[in-house]
């Protein structure tokens, strides 16, 4: 694998807005060559991307699509105690209108 090559089109993914590519590329060099400084920081840098619109989504009132940003965010970043508790924030608040797939949500929050 070209490391470099991958990196600079998931750099270029990113900034064109192209995230599963971004995510994919990331992930692929991160993989290959474990704890690649710049793959985890791009990781990282998705998954606070994602928060930020898992919380913009949540107060336009849209509590699935505010789960699903944010289970992902926690997928690219799980040692985000921040994205952690909001994401457990709104399964929780969600149990009540979403039962089906709050508890779907929980056991794939609880895995990562």
């Amino acid at each position: 694998m070209d490391i470099p090559a991958v990196l600079s089109r998931a750099k270029t993914a990113l900034e064109t807005g192209d995230l599963d590519a971004a995510i994919a590329g990331y992930i692929s060099v991160y993989r290959s060559a474990y704890g690649n400084g710049e793959a985890k920081a791009g990781l990282n840098r998705l998954g606070k991307d994602l928060f930020v619109k898992a919380i913009a989504v949540r107060d336009k009132g849209d509590a699935s699509g505010a789960i699903a940003l944010a289970v992902r965010s926690l997928e690219l970043n799980p040692d985000s105690g921040e994205v952690r508790a909001e994401a457990e924030r709104l399964i929780t608040s969600a149990d009540r209108r979403l039962p089906a797939i709050s508890k779907l949500v929980r056991v794939r929050v609880l895995a990562s």
